[in-house]
């Protein structure tokens, strides 16, 4: 069989004979002597061909993991891929394992019913004759995970506070849960801040993460006499300063005031 149908000597009659096409103007005008054939009646026979003659190798369950082919494109979980050998004898065929999503876990790929290895090998055979076979010689079947992200994503509970309800999942398998707060703003003439709270977890339930990443923001953006400011800092610190200002308050007001009476 020749896979890629083309000859390495131009000197011999290159016709029906050598490269198997039934165009009787293929030597010279159908293409030139010594390039590939690109009939696809020889190809297509050459496809049969290559199917008949290939035996399938049972690979069994693996992880074959998740892609993303484009940057605005969803996520798919791929199902199985299939392997040439270098010699075109056989195609090995994995499927997938278990994974997970947070809390969930989505079953394994089923093995491939005989249709569907039969589809899969000339999948594969046609890529090899047609020259669209990957360099690791490796075809990949996935499939969108978008259904499976949406119903993780309806089972996560939220904070009564969370504002971000529906929105908190990034829906992605590798993505964990941010919950946020209504962010809160003072505004004076001579300051601006801002209050809010990220709280980050890998459960759809909130109240079982033990080990939350908790970031609680105060900044001061604006002031007439110093730099803006950013606290992350436990209510406990917050509260504690908050004191401090408040006295401090009272303490530099009255000492202002004692200043304007004196004057």
């Amino acid at each position: 069989m020749n896979t890629l149908n083309d000859t390495t000597n131009p000197t011999v009659d290159h016709g029906q004979a050598e490269c198997r096409c039934p165009d009787d103007r293929c030597a010279g005008y159908h293409h030139e002597v010594g390039e590939t054939c690109w009939c696809t009646r020889v190809l297509d026979r050459e496809v049969n061909e290559l199917v008949e003659s290939l035996t399938i190798i049972n690979g069994g369950e693996t992880d074959l993991g998740t892609r993303i082919e484009y940057d605005d494109s969803p996520e798919e979980r791929i199902h199985q891929k299939a392997i040439l050998d270098d010699d075109a004898k056989t195609v090995t065929i994995h499927w997938d394992s278990a994974i997970q999503i947070l809390d969930f876990t989505v079953p394994a790929i089923k093995e491939p019913t005989p249709s569907q290895q039969d589809y899969m090998v000339r999948f594969i055979a046609r890529a090899a004759v047609f020259g669209n076979l990957p360099n690791n010689r490796t075809v990949f079947f996935s499939a969108d995970l978008t259904g499976e992200l949406e119903e993780v994503n309806e089972k996560i509970e939220h904070p009564e506070w969370c504002v971000n309800d529906g929105d908190c999942f990034a829906m992605h398998t590798s993505a964990l849960i941010e919950h946020s707060a209504k962010t809160e703003h003072l505004k004076t003439d001579t300051i601006k801040a801002e209050s809010r709270l990220e709280v980050i977890v890998q459960h759809a339930d909130y109240k079982e993460d033990l080990d939350a990443t908790i970031m609680p923001w105060i900044e001061i953006k604006e002031g007439t006499e110093f730099e803006p400011v950013t606290l992350h800092s436990e209510p406990t610190d917050l509260r504690a300063l908050g004191h401090f200002l408040i006295e401090q308050a009272d303490r530099i007001e009255t000492m202002i005031n004692e200043m304007e009476v004196s004057a």
